[in-house]
């Protein structure tokens, strides 16, 4: 035997890991969640899971992430949480402190003014906030005053005290040395494990805020710096710089465990199910085991690479943490295990068995030898085999080969043979022989045979059970013997049976278990139970079933894995461990449950019999005869079922979140909730009450009545309206005709002016300035009256321009928008048509018609043409830039030059700009001139 030991392990042992597969969900943003860098982590008394991000705030059910990013937050930076009452209280980066309640984020007043930045932050119980900010700065929130108090650790009689930050002479303490952490209703202040500057000294000891006043904890630990804290009822757990966990019960000091062979700075510490739980100043999670005294990378094992900035454990001691970078994980406190068999051939499983503690499986081709968490073994088959199910094997593991009819055995250790196997059973004194394809009964007394029964068909499976022989056959059904070959029973279409195709049978304590491609069959006492996917399978397509020692059907599907327990059907699936998506196998080992599918193999702990657990919760809010119903579920949301029933009518199931019933007639109705998961039975809600009243103006006669009236009052009223309507229109059309009359009139009153001042004026300021000019030419050479007939033609001159223009506005036809910028356009040419300025010209003006309000044409002339006048005397420019552009109703003009511009302080006459500036005010618009890198004159009008 040693011997073959040896060769067994020299020749055919392949160490291959069996990958163990944690039950662990990971959402980033493409299940939802606003951004992938996460920080705080809660979960309120709902049981909602609230997540801050550096895109706002999200709450998740399970399934669906609803965030509030914009809606009321002044930073979307979401760092830390906090529960008060109904409401969450949020801090952010850079702005402040906010609270949520009724679905309404509200910043704190102080908070926004200041936009504090806020690292930290817990609740005090006078209604204040104690504050970690930017840069590690301490402050405390006092809501009465609506004002922060920013404070340091000072010593004051050699102890220390909460200081206010201001400039005093005493010892302090440096801000990154300290820290706070509360459990229960208490504040304590202790070390960060930070490094510290030589200027100051490291808080040591453990300390309980009291108002402004640090008392001591434990004197015996005054000398430790206390990095870490977590409480759990009565007891504390503290961690010191030298990586000690110091346990205290009700301030009696229990125990001092050092972490063995653990040297990382440590800055949070949780205790869960005789866990250490570390978070390390890097940001790295361990878990240390206080009864192995091991330690676990969490980071590594789960394969995060960002650091964790958060973690917790949610109402079903489920671990989340949160991370900068990679989203957040679910991880499902399990004793279930998935060894998954990726690294082999072939992963689909057809059988399996157990030599010892040995787990051996059967592969399309492959035969597996697995321990707990290593492949120690593998022979190739070939591909259509079966595991020999007629008897246990103790020492060898029979293989049915139905390429060529032939029985392999494989002993233990592993050698090759082969053999022609008969299997027997006695009973009595009757004994059973069993091939693969045949019966004989022997009678062991008189050592006779008493039947032979072959058959061409060939035998799937035997059991043996008391005095009973039953047997399957392939698409023949099942048939059952006593030990004198007599058919006792048959399960066939023949004999009514719903299908020949038996896949699996159980039989115990009288009842029959059948598997088949239709369902499943539970035949007690010629009592018959079908059950099918409408009463929970998976699939109706069966390939194995199970019943366990505590007497629990578990059944193995094409979709997946149930348990029947209670003529109820409950489902294992991926949210529970089960990864296979076909269970192909099912067995017991120990206390373990084993269930063999396309994956691997499915390890349940099955030392407690299974009991139905709801996962789901509801949250129900009635806002009188509507109902919001929130389904948290983080194992499997999507196999929530919910229904209601009102008063006692059948049960209505829906899938909507929101529930109205104000269609419902005048009544009282009690309606209550109930809800299932796969893994749980029906739970109820309390009862809720409403009222369905209709009010007096609802009733049929106040309609009659209302309609009557209605009908009286519209027909006077119609025809006191039509009426009056009536004369309305004549006054209105009469009024129409007056205004236009009015406008005609008063558009030939500004034509006749406009002729008048042309013809008479006009004509004569024209006829002064023209012979000005011409006495001006023949006085050149006499210089006694040349000065003031200078000054006549200037004066002529201007007064004929100015008349021309107060004409040219005058007239309505020229209030159209076109004909003001080709005016202004074609003064600006002739203006500088002779000297060395450019004049460039651009608009936007497609359309001619665009009207100009009333008095707009005459001061936008007179503006627009002083700004050129000035350009062309001081600006000793090379480029004058006129634009027009039209945007809807927006008007804007600009005229700039590159000239040398104009001081404001240096300026001697501006009255020009006044009078440009005061123009626009007239008009109710908006003018600029700014006088750097030239002059730039903009106009903004809305029309």
């Amino acid at each position: 035997m040693k011997y073959w030991i040896t060769y067994f392990l020299t020749n055919f042992i392949l160490v291959m890991c069996c990958g163990q597969m944690s039950i662990i969900k990971h959402y980033t943003t493409e299940d939802g969640l606003p951004h992938d860098i996460t920080y705080e982590i809660l979960q309120d008394k709902n049981h909602h899971i609230w997540i801050g991000t550096d895109d706002g705030l999200t709450q998740f059910d399970g399934k669906t992430f609803t965030t509030y990013n914009n809606k009321g937050l002044i930073s979307n930076y979401v760092i830390a949480l906090k529960e008060y009452g109904d409401s969450i209280i949020i801090g952010t980066w850079g702005g402040g402190l906010h609270t949520l309640a009724n679905n309404t984020i509200q910043p704190y007043n102080t908070h926004k003014k200041n936009n504090q930045k806020i690292e930290k932050f817990e609740l005090l119980p006078n209604n204040s906030i104690i504050l970690q900010q930017a840069n590690s700065n301490y402050g405390i929130f006092h809501q009465s005053r609506d004002s922060i108090v920013n404070f340091e650790i000072g010593i004051v009689n050699d102890r220390p005290k909460l200081l206010e930050s201001v400039k005093h002479k005493l010892k302090t303490y440096d801000f990154k040395t300290f820290t706070f952490t509360k459990i229960k209703e208490n504040i304590y202040i202790h070390n960060n494990n930070g490094n510290t500057k030589l200027d100051y000294t490291p808080l040591e000891g453990l300390y309980i805020l009291h108002q402004d006043t640090l008392q001591p904890v434990f004197p015996k630990l005054s000398n430790q710096y206390i990095s870490a804290i977590h409480s759990n009822q009565d007891t504390l757990w503290m961690l010191n710089q030298d990586n000690i966990v110091f346990t205290f019960h009700n301030k009696t000091l229990l125990d001092s465990i050092p972490l063995v062979r653990f040297d990382k700075k440590i800055i949070r510490l949780e205790k869960h199910d005789n866990i250490l739980y570390l978070l390390s100043d890097q940001f790295v999670l361990y878990a240390y085991n206080l009864d192995t005294k091991t330690i676990k990378n969490l980071s590594n094992e789960f394969h995060i690479d960002r650091y964790i900035s958060d973690f917790i454990f949610d109402n079903e001691n489920n671990l989340w943490i949160s991370t900068y970078g990679q989203g957040i994980y679910q991880i499902q406190q399990s004793k279930n295990t998935f060894l998954s068999q990726k690294p082999l051939t072939n992963s689909v499983i057809k059988d399996f068995t157990f030599i010892n503690d040995t787990l051996v499986t059967l592969s399309p081709g492959h035969l597996y030898l697995l321990s707990k968490d290593s492949i120690i073994g593998h022979i190739n088959t070939s591909v259509n085999t079966k595991l020999n199910l007629f008897v246990e094997p103790t020492d060898s593991i029979e293989i049915l080969d139905y390429s060529n009819n032939t029985h392999n055995t494989y002993h233990w250790p592993i050698l090759f043979s082969n053999i022609n196997q008969v299997n027997s059973k006695t009973y009595t004194h009757y004994r059973c022989e069993i091939s693969k394809d045949a019966l004989t009964f022997y009678d062991t007394t008189t050592k006779k045979r008493i039947k032979h029964i072959p058959h061409p068909i060939d035998i799937t499976d035997v059991k043996i059970v008391k005095d009973k022989v039953y047997v399957t056959y392939f698409n023949s059904g099942l048939i059952v013997y006593n030990f004198k070959g007599e058919i006792l029973k048959t399960y066939s279409t023949d004999q009514g049976f719903s299908t020949n195709k038996i896949n699996e049978f159980i039989v115990n304590n009288g009842e029959l278990w059948i598997a088949t491609s239709i369902g499943l069959f539970h035949i007690n006492e010629n009592k018959t139970i079908h059950y099918t996917t409408e009463n929970g399978l998976l699939s109706n397509h069966i390939n194995s079933i199970f019943l366990d020692h505590h007497n629990i059907l578990w059944v193995g599907t094409q979709r997946g894995l149930n348990i029947l327990k209670e003529n109820v059907l409950y489902v294992i699936n991926k949210c529970t461990g089960q990864n296979s998506s076909f269970i192909t196998k099912i067995k017991e080992h120990q206390n373990d449950l084993y269930a063999t599918g396309n994956k691997g193999v499915f390890v349940y702990d099955n030392t407690l019999p299974f009991t139905p657990y709801s996962h789901t919760k509801l949250v129900i809010n009635q806002n009188k005869a509507t109902f919001k119903v929130s389904k948290i579920n983080f194992t499997n949301h999507n196999s929530i079922e919910t229904q209601y029933r009102i008063n006692q009518l059948p049960w209505i199931q829906f899938n909507e979140n929101t529930l109205h019933f104000n269609h419902l007639a005048e009544d009282d109705y009690m309606i209550q909730f109930k809800y299932k998961d796969y893994s749980s039975n029906w739970t109820l809600s309390p009862k809720y009450s409403f009222v369905i009243e209709l009010p007096w103006y609802t009733q049929i006669w106040f309609y009659i009545s209302l309609f009557g009236i209605i009908t009286i009052l519209i027909i006077s009223v119609i025809y006191k309206q039509l009426k009056h309507v009536k004369q309305k229109n004549i006054i209105f059309q009469n009024t129409i005709l007056e205004k236009e009359n009015l406008r005609k009139e008063l558009n030939n009153v500004r034509i006749n002016i406009a002729q008048d001042f042309h013809d008479d004026l006009g004509n004569k300021l024209a006829s002064i300035s023209l012979l000005s000019k011409i006495e001006l030419e023949k006085r050149k050479s006499s210089e006694s009256d040349l000065e003031n007939i200078i000054q006549i033609q200037k004066d002529a001159d201007i007064l004929y321009s100015g008349m021309r223009d107060f004409i040219w506005a005058l007239d309505h036809k020229n209030n159209n928008l076109k004909e003001l910028q080709t005016y202004l356009n074609d003064f600006g040419e002739q203006l500088f048509e002779h000297t060395e300025m450019v004049f460039l010209s651009t608009n936007n003006i497609s359309d001619s018609k665009v009207k100009l309000p009333y008095y707009w044409n005459k001061q936008l002339i007179l503006v627009f043409k002083e700004g050129m006048t000035n350009a062309l005397k001081h600006s000793k420019a090379k480029l004058i830039c006129f634009d027009v552009n039209l945007n809807r109703n927006t008007l804007e003009i600009i005229l700039k030059d590159d000239g040398v511009g104009y001081d404001n302080n240096t300026l001697k006459r501006v009255n020009g700009i006044k009078n440009m500036t005061s123009r626009i005010q007239s008009i109710e618009q908006t003018l600029i001139i700014i006088p750097e890198n030239g002059v730039s004159i903009y106009f903004r009008g809305e029309m």
